[in-house]
């Protein structure tokens, strides 16, 4: 259903972006991808429906992170269990679960993006979640990772008031010695507060706080990749914005030239023609309304003239 509906809103968004209020056809001229990119990367900024409704539906996933005992949380957790203290299990029942099942289908795209600022350490899984540099540590010490006593110990299980307290399984050989004395190097300054509660913050805000449109930007900085500054400072000049528009098309080789209209199916009159049909004109006092230029005046005065020649 969404995606019918999204696909309506789409056709007629392009239909006003290329042919406007007018009757008739009119041309696309870029691709529609493009035009959706925003202004610094090549496109029109013209919002992606796709990408704003995904962000949207992660602002509920940010607030399931941030929210303690929210009711409505509370009747998620009871109905669909919770996997860890950030999000539910994965639901797959096909009926009556539709709303959330679209929320938690983003999480492993949103997991990406946030990172845990440790408390006490009893929300925070030490070896699986990204607490500490940008990966969990079981992917940079995955040679530890295969040896730990619990796989699934909390960051405040491995802390104790002397320190930190890894457990293996097994006596560790020389090399995997000087391993655990790197990953102690690495928590060296990070301090465990009993009294602190463990928070998700966001990556790409300066304050760690999740919001609609840095989650769209950065949507499009994966889907498109960084921005380039030329395309800013193109936008921004001092030059009138049907120039600006004109020169985008020039520069994405859209405008409508013979070969463009050739390859649309257009039939081009021949410039001996034109040049016959305009000699005509003037001849019988032909006035040209005001609203007609170009290839369309042009037209519009061989119909004209030919319904007067019958």
């Amino acid at each position: 259903m969404y995606e019918k509906f999204k696909g309506n809103l789409d056709k007629l968004r392009r239909k006003f972006l290329w042919q406007g209020n007018k009757d008739g056809k009119g041309y696309s001229l870029v691709n529609w991808e493009t035009a959706l990119l925003s202004k610094d990367r090549g496109g029109l900024g013209i919002k992606n429906l796709k990408l704003q409704n995904e962000s949207l539906l992660k602002k509920w996933l940010w607030r399931y992170t941030e929210e303690r005992n929210s009711l409505w949380k509370e009747v998620i957790i009871a109905k669909y269990g919770e996997l860890n203290p950030w999000c539910t299990e994965i639901t797959t029942e096909p009926y009556g679960v539709g709303a959330w099942r679209s929320i938690r289908n983003l999480w492993s795209q949103m997991e990406t993006n946030l990172y845990i600022k440790v408390g006490s350490g009893t929300k925070t899984k030490f070896w699986k979640d990204v607490w500490i540099d940008q990966s969990p540590l079981r992917d940079l010490f995955p040679d530890l990772f295969q040896i730990c006593g619990n796989p699934d110990a909390n960051v405040g299980d491995c802390w104790t008031e002397q320190g930190w307290d890894l457990v293996f399984r097994r006596l560790l050989n020389d090399w995997e010695v000087e391993r655990v004395a790197e990953i102690l190097g690495m928590l060296g300054g990070v301090t465990i507060n009993a009294n602190a509660t463990d928070r998700m913050l966001w990556k790409h805000s300066k304050d760690g706080l999740f919001s609609v449109n840095s989650a769209y930007r950065r949507g499009l900085q994966v889907m498109a990749g960084r921005p380039t500054h030329l395309w800013n400072y193109f936008w921004k000049g001092d030059i009138p914005t049907k120039v600006k528009c004109f020169t985008w098309l020039v520069i994405k080789r859209a405008c409508l030239t013979q070969e463009v209209l050739q390859k649309k199916g257009r039939q081009l009159v021949p410039r001996t023609y034109i040049k016959r049909v305009e000699e005509l004109g003037k001849e019988r006092g032909y006035q040209e309304p005001k609203e007609m230029v170009g290839v369309n005046t042009i037209m519009y005065m061989v119909v004209n003239l030919e319904g007067k020649e019958q």
